[in-house]
């Protein structure tokens, strides 16, 4: 018996045993898989957020006795080419493109290089599909220089094949932000606010074509965390024109325009592409047509997206689709948003859905203060904070004091919030 109670112990204390290990073992597992969870979620925050401010340049882009900033930017391209890898330049003085008068155009490096060594046939940079470059620019500015039409296909900033990423380390984006936020109200003094900013710039792109500042092709992928992409001029996509993938972190895009009477996306023009956008800001840029700050739709039978999770789209003006114009085969999905204070004088000054295959989803947004307004005798405004004739899910969001102006008789328009 005594002997029966002792292996009945011993079994015990085994069982015992065991049971404590496999708890320990399950709470080893447990705490491993939430710090790996909370690893994972903190990576994908600072991927969403990160504009680095310690930058470790393999190439300065800088004209000194080791060659002109046009030699170090074929070097990065060409070391990136070859070893396939991410390579990081910087800018230590500002970029400003050559004129020459033979041509009539502006460039940076060789002319009718057709992108081999990091220049279009047109004189603009140029990122081929075998390159991945990392731009820190550092306050600086690269600046096209090309202020006027002219019969070349194109006269842009960049083109993107490859892989293109831009960081500033000089961007603050709680300053344009805080900006917003105080001037808001008054377009004059928040554009006179955030031009006392230091940042860096891609500038001064003009051309009859696609992509003013930056022109994204099929195969490339722009990733942009801060700086500022501006004053620039295309028929479509004043600041970038995208057929490919753009992911914007931080950072601005205002002060773009196109200018011909059936011109698409003051701010950007999405054909075909994809364009993800988690904070920043796309402000004051103007268009004839539709989409102010924002156009988005397909190519051929090609669906366009964009997926919107943060920032402000504000003070655009277009003729329709003063903010976000979303038409045939374009896709939009935005939540968390600030789309207010723009401007059309034609139908919806906050978000456009038209056409029956675009499609649109609207969640946690805030649509205020969008003004639609009519100085001829064209059709009456209507939906000046929305407008859908189309598929459209509207949940939680704010959509209030958007207004309808006639200023030619007394026919009223229609839906001064939705329609």
């Amino acid at each position: 018996m005594i002997k029966n109670i002792k292996r009945v112990g011993i079994i015990t204390l085994i069982i015992s045993v065991i049971c404590c290990l496999c708890c320990a073992i399950t709470f080893n597992l447990v705490a491993t898989k939430n710090a790996s969870m909370e690893q994972s979620s903190k990576t994908a925050n600072d991927e969403q957020t990160l504009n680095e401010t310690d930058f470790d340049a393999e190439i300065i882009l800088k004209s000194d006795t080791n060659g002109t900033i046009a030699d170090k930017w074929t070097q990065a391209i060409n070391l990136s080419s070859t070893e396939r890898r991410e390579v990081k330049v910087q800018l230590e003085q500002n970029w400003i493109a050559n004129y020459n008068s033979e041509t009539q155009i502006t460039f940076f490096g060789l002319i009718a290089d057709g992108g081999a060594n990091g220049y279009s046939n047109e004189g603009g940079l140029y990122i081929p599909t075998t390159a991945n470059i990392k731009l820190n620019l550092a306050g600086f500015s690269i600046n096209r220089n090309q202020t006027q039409y002219n019969s070349k296909p194109a006269t842009n900033v960049i083109t993107v094949a490859g892989i293109f990423t831009i960081v500033d380390t000089t961007y603050n984006g709680e300053l344009f932000r805080n900006a917003y936020n105080q001037y808001k109200e008054n377009k004059d003094s928040f554009i006179n606010k955030i031009s006392g900013i230091t940042t860096g710039k891609i500038c001064g792109g003009n051309l009859k074509g696609s992509g003013g500042g930056i022109c994204v092709e099929s195969t490339g992928v722009l990733n942009m965390y801060g700086g500022r992409i501006m004053d620039n001029v295309a028929t479509n996509g004043g600041g970038i024109f995208l057929e490919g993938t753009f992911n914007f972190y931080d950072g601005l895009i205002c002060g773009n325009e196109v200018t011909t009477g059936n011109s698409l996306g003051g701010g950007i023009h999405c054909q075909g592409g994809q364009f993800n956008m988690y904070n920043g800001l796309i402000v004051n840029n103007t268009n004839q047509y539709y989409g102010g700050g924002i156009d988005i739709r397909g190519q051929g039978e090609t669906r366009s997206y964009a997926t919107i999770t943060g920032g402000i789209i504000a003070h655009n003006y277009a003729q329709f689709g003063g903010g976000i114009s979303i038409n045939s085969l374009g896709t939009l999905d935005i939540r968390n948003t600030d789309v207010s204070y723009n401007l059309t004088w034609g139908n919806s000054a906050g978000v456009l859905i038209w056409t029956g295959t675009a499609e649109g989803k609207i969640t946690d947004c805030t649509i205020t203060h969008n003004k639609a307004y009519r100085t001829n005798n064209g059709a009456n405004p209507g939906g000046a904070g929305v407008l859908a004739n189309s598929k459209l899910e509207i949940y939680n969001s704010e959509i209030t004091d958007n207004e309808l102006w006639n200023g030619v008789d007394t026919t009223p328009g229609a839906g001064a919030g939705i329609r």
